[in-house]
C-alpha cells in the first residue's frame, strides 16, 4: 500500500521539480535549476524535457556571461564584438530568449549603422558629382531597407542628376560636331536626347537645323558631282533655288561656304553662253534643236548656254546633215560648217 501512494504521487513530484527548476534558470539561479532537474531525472530518467532543462541550467552562467559581455559591447558601440557574443550565447542555449532578443536587436543596430553610412557616402558622391557612385551606394543602402521614403528620396534626386548631365553631355556633343560641320553626329546626339525627353526644346530646334544642313548639303553634293545635268533648265533652276537655301542656313561653316562657292561658279558658267559662229552655203536650210530653226545663210552667230546641242542641215535633192556639238562652260567660240553637198 504504501508503494502505490508512493507511486501515486510520482508525477505531481516530477512536475512540481520541473515547474520549480524552470523558476530558478528564469532567476538565473544556476545551482538550483541544476539540482532540481537532477532529482526529477531520479524519477524520470528518459524525460527529454527535463534534460534539455538540465542542459539548459549547466550552460545558464556561461550564456549570462556572453549575454552580458555582448551588452558592454553594445553600449560602446562595438556592435561586432556583441553580435559574437549573442550568437555564442544561443550556441550554448538556442532556446535562450535573452541571447535571441539581444541578437535581434544587435543585428538592427549594425543594419541602422551600415545603412546610415552608405547613405552618407552615397550623398557626398551625389554632392561631388559622382553620379554613378552614388546610385551604387545608395542600392545598397535600398537592400537594407528597401521601404525607406529617404533611399528613395536620393535615389530620385541622383537619378534626375544623372538624366540631366546625360542631356548636357549629349547637347556639348552636338555642338561639337555643329562646330566641324558633322551634321550626321549633331543629329544622332539631338535625337538620342528626344529619346529622354521629347520635348527639350534645344534637341527639337537642333534637330530641325541638323536635318535641314543634311538635306541642303546632300542637294550641293548631288550637282557638284553631276554638274552636267545643270544643261536643263529646270535642274539649273533648281541649283540656284539650293543656293537660296544655303545662304539661308545658319550656322554656316567654311566646309559649307566652299562647296556653296564651288555651286555659284558652276551656276555662273552653266548661265555664261558661249558663242557659237555657224557657216553654211546659204543654200542648206539649217536648225539648231532646242533653239530653232535659222533657214538659209552663210554665216551666223549664236550664244548657246553650255550643253549639248543637234545642228541639222537640209536642202531638196540633198541628203540631210547632222552634227552633234557640246558646248562647255567657258569655252572659246566654236566654228560649226554645216553643208549638204551629197545629192540623192
Amino acid at each position: 500500500r504504501k508503494a502505490a501512494e508512493l507511486a501515486d504521487t510520482t508525477q505531481a513530484v516530477f512536475q512540481r521539480l520541473l515547474e520549480e527548476g524552470r523558476k530558478a534558470l528564469e532567476a538565473g539561479n544556476s545551482t538550483m535549476a541544476q539540482k532540481k532537474f537532477r532529482t526529477a531525472l531520479m524519477i524520470e530518467p528518459f524525460n527529454n524535457l527535463a534534460q534539455r532543462n538540465l542542459e539548459q541550467a549547466e550552460t545558464l552562467d556561461a550564456v549570462n556571461h556572453l549575454v552580458e559581455s555582448g551588452k558592454t559591447h553594445e553600449e560602446n558601440d562595438r556592435f561586432a564584438f556583441a553580435h559574437t557574443d549573442y550568437q555564442e550565447a544561443l550556441k550554448l542555449d538556442p532556446e535562450s530568449k535573452t541571447a535571441q532578443q539581444a541578437l535581434n536587436r544587435v543585428k538592427e543596430r549594425i543594419v541602422g549603422q551600415q545603412f546610415q553610412k552608405l547613405m552618407s557616402d552615397g550623398l557626398t558622391a551625389y554632392h561631388d558629382g559622382r553620379y554613378q557612385s552614388a546610385r551604387t551606394q545608395l542600392l545598397r543602402a535600398k537592400s537594407f531597407r528597401p521601404d525607406s521614403r529617404e533611399v528613395q528620396n536620393a535615389l530620385s534626386q541622383v537619378d534626375e542628376a544623372i538624366r540631366l548631365a546625360k542631356i548636357e553631355k549629349l547637347r556639348l556633343n552636338a555642338l561639337t560636331a555643329e562646330h566641324t560641320e558633322d551634321w550626321d553626329k549633331a543629329l544622332r546626339s539631338y535625337l538620342a536626347v528626344l529619346k529622354i525627353d521629347p520635348n527639350i526644346s534645344f534637341a527639337v530646334q537642333g534637330k530641325e537645323r541638323a536635318l535641314e544642313h543634311i538635306r541642303v548639303a546632300k542637294r550641293i553634293r548631288f550637282f557638284l558631282q553631276k554638274p552636267d545635268v545643270m544643261e536643263s533648265n529646270p535642274q539649273l533652276q533648281n541649283a540656284v533655288l539650293v543656293i537660296g537655301e544655303a545662304e539661308s542656313l545658319q550656322p554656316r561653316g567654311p566646309r559649307l561656304s566652299q562647296r556653296l562657292d564651288e555651286l555659284k561658279a558652276l551656276v555662273d558658267a552653266a548661265r555664261t553662253p558661249v558663242k557659237v559662229m555657224i557657216e553654211s552655203d546659204n543654200l542648206t536650210e539649217v536648225a539648231v534643236y532646242k533653239v530653232g530653226k535659222l533657214g538659209r545663210f552663210t554665216t551666223r552667230e549664236l550664244s548657246l548656254r553650255p550643253g549639248t546641242y543637234t545642228v541639222v542641215g537640209s536642202r531638196d535633192g540633198y541628203k540631210d546633215v547632222r552634227q552633234k556639238i557640246v558646248v562647255k562652260p567657258r569655252q572659246k567660240a566654236l566654228r560649226v560648217i554645216v553643208l549638204c553637198e551629197n545629192k540623192v
